[in-house]
């Protein structure tokens, strides 16, 4: 078995039962990951491994970024058995949908995954059931006893049997149904203590949905409270640190307190979570479109001031300056552009890096697109975009790899090899230093062998010899 997938409506408890396993198998000696996907960072590809996977295995190659995603995950297990937890698997994006099933089949490790019922899937996600050998566990509501210890866990103590009673039937078992009745007829005074015993006053409340019931919790909240609620509906996760400066640490502790969010530990880059996924969806769907301008834009400037940005920043700074009608800075356009190359997604890849063109970003914004274009296999459009740039590139250091890039779309893309061979002989007169003429043969000998035509032109051991003694190059090239 490559893996278990629990799936059940919202509240029933699939989350907790997930964490409850991966602790157990850590107590046995298993190396545990978590994973959060969330409606807020579905747009950010790979996002949600963010934490566990470095950025230096980011490839624009989609087999050579799933391969090296799940070396660098075996790594983290030190050779010993792995275990990865994916939380609303649902929400993941195609790439980390992929990485999961890649995980699954290649028993690199064991994974356990939730999905709320109703929800679409992701194929990958599907497919771990339908075709890895994954089990797929349906879990059932709680019983009226495993209801009532919840709501006196909650309350903190022993609860008449009519309250009880009137919690179970109006929640079906849906233990975060239960839990949020139990919350709102205490907080409104309805549900007291007498005699050690807690009791409904005034008989019992109207029935309302789940909905209508967090929504109404969340209502009476303070407007600093409610604030860091609405940011997190957009941002989730964010850290402690930015947003005590943003939201000040009492909003922080009252929202804890009522168990609206999780603060994963005391560090200040400790991850800031809603405690449940539809605290964001009931918010965020309140939200009006100029307050969630506002947000996007306070979420941007949140997390543009830290001290060192990620690629996943850069795609979500970018994504939320785009969502509030605003044109993210130039450079972090071309950043995220290529972070997108990079994470398996070069559509938005290619929608961030027109974006940035269009702006007057020059030759890096092309080149990225380019790249775009040539991944997703838009070899013309990969081919209009870099003949743009033919002789009008300054720097030889990237004229290098524009060159090495146009040739290859030109001769595997598109079949025209003596097109590529005009580009390399145009280039020969770009510069007229010796330098240049060595690195256009550093270009040559990389590329020779597959432009058959051009065989025999160049002395490759008299090349070779060359480069290696020519401490002009960088050290990586003339290991090569």
């Amino acid at each position: 078995m490559s893996g278990v997938v629990v799936r059940a409506p919202a509240g029933v408890g699939k989350s907790r039962l997930a964490r409850e396993a991966l602790a157990q198998a850590e107590l046995n000696g298993v190396r545990i990951a978590w994973v959060q996907a969330t409606q807020a960072a579905a747009s950010v590809p790979l996002g949600p491994f963010a934490g566990v996977i470095p950025t230096d295995v980011r490839s624009d190659d989609q087999f050579e970024l799933l391969r090296r995603s799940v070396a660098s995950l075996r790594d983290l297990a030190g050779g010993g058995p792995l275990a990865v937890g994916v939380d609303d698997a649902h929400l993941l994006d195609a790439t980390s949908a992929a990485l999961v099933l890649q995980l699954a089949t290649s028993a690199a490790a064991f994974v356990i995954a939730t999905v709320r019922s109703g929800e679409l899937c992701p194929d990958a996600i599907e497919s771990l059931w339908k075709d890895a050998g994954a089990t797929r566990l349906e879990l059932s509501t709680l019983s009226e006893d495993e209801t009532r210890k919840l709501v006196e866990t909650v309350v903190g103590g022993p609860i008449e049997e009519r309250a009880q009673a009137w919690i179970w039937e109006t929640s079906g078992g849906n233990a975060l149904y239960a839990h949020e009745l139990a919350l709102g007829v205490l907080e409104k005074g309805m549900l007291t203590e007498v005699s050690g015993l807690w009791r409904l006053r005034n008989g019992a409340p109207v029935n309302a949905s789940l909905v209508e019931l967090i929504s109404a919790r969340l209502a009476g909240v303070a407007p600093a409270e409610r604030r860091l609620i609405e940011l997190l509906s957009l941002g989730e996760p964010l850290q402690l640190a930015e947003l005590l400066q943003a939201i000040g640490a009492e909003p922080l502790q009252a929202a804890e307190d009522r168990e609206l969010i999780t603060i994963d530990g005391p560090a200040p880059d400790a991850e800031v979570r809603l405690a449940h996924p539809l605290y964001g969806e009931v918010i965020a769907a309140a939200l009006g479109s100029l307050r969630a301008r506002e947000l996007r834009l306070e979420l941007a400037a949140v997390v543009q001031a830290r001290a060192r940005l990620t690629a996943e920043d850069s795609l979500r700074v970018c994504g939320w300056l785009i969502d509030a009608g605003e044109t993210p800075p130039l450079r972090m356009l071309v950043d995220a552009a290529r972070a997108a190359n990079l994470s398996g997604a070069p559509e938005l890849g290619a929608d961030l890096a027109s974006r940035a063109v269009n702006a007057g970003a020059g030759v890096d914004a092309m080149l990225v697109l380019a790249r775009s274009h040539a991944i997703t296999k838009r070899f013309e459009a990969a081919e209009a975009v870099l003949a743009a740039l033919d002789g009008q590139i300054e720097s030889q250091d990237v004229a290098v790899g524009y060159l090495q890039q146009r040739i290859r779309g030109l001769y595997w893309g598109l079949r025209r090899p003596d097109e590529a061979r005009a580009v390399y002989e145009r280039a020969q007169r770009w510069w007229s230093d010796p330098a240049w003429r060595r690195r256009l043969d550093v270009v040559w000998f990389e590329l020779a062998a597959l432009l058959d035509g051009w065989a025999g032109t160049v002395d490759r051991a008299q090349l070779s010899a060359e480069m290696l003694a020519d401490e002009s190059l960088e050290e990586g090239v003339r290991k090569e």
